[in-house]
């Protein structure tokens, strides 16, 4: 069973990611969830973002290579498997008063497709934005002493991420994650999903 996330730390340079957001920003329209670009709806009490799907086939191709190669890596060294499937990366920009909600990315929909790991590599600078930080659900314990005896206690917490520009943090696409509400400037990344 996955029971971690893991965290690369640059993965891309300050410039890959700003040729990331500059070929890719103007593509990006109101989020979906619930399914594919077909099959999806607007739910903007749930998601309040921009997104849009990035092919192969443009001059992003040698950056995208890069972080495919990285979520591979991590994949089969990390959590002892190898990735047979990456869909199309997604581009998501979150501005002031956007969020994504707590979510799964695999199983919790009729149309989803069956995911393994989800990556998100954060593409902003965080000296441009507050707020909207990652925030993963981590199971664990808690041991209390009380009058002598140990007491343990499981608990589930939200952990949030330090994000740095460049680096991707790779976890199951089974684990509740969110994007709080930016409270100012602009949050951009680049999504991942992959199966075995």
């Amino acid at each position: 069973m996955l029971s971690n996330y893991y965290v690369v730390p640059g993965v891309l340079t300050r410039n890959e990611c700003e040729q990331v957001i500059l070929n890719s920003r103007k593509f990006a329209t109101d989020s979906i969830i619930d399914g594919d670009e077909s099959t999806g709806s607007l739910s903007p009490n749930v998601r309040n973002s921009k997104s849009s799907f990035i092919e192969y086939g443009t001059c992003l191709d040698p950056i995208l290579r890069e972080v495919q190669i990285a979520f591979r890596e991590v994949a089969f060294d990390f959590y002892k498997f190898p990735i047979c499937h990456i869909e199309p990366f997604s581009y998501v920009e979150y501005e002031k008063d956007m969020f994504y909600k707590w979510h799964f990315d695999s199983g919790s929909f009729p149309n989803t497709i069956d995911r393994d790991l989800s990556a998100s590599l954060i593409l902003s600078d965080p000296k441009d934005y507050e707020g909207g930080r990652l925030e993963i659900k981590m199971a664990g314990t808690e041991i209390e002493m009380q009058n002598g005896i140990s007491i343990k206690r499981n608990l589930v917490k939200a952990v949030p991420i330090d994000e740095q520009q460049g680096m991707m943090v790779v976890f199951p696409s089974t684990f509740l994650h969110q994007v709080p509400k930016i409270k100012k400037g602009k949050r951009s990344s680049l999504v991942l999903w992959a199966r075995r």
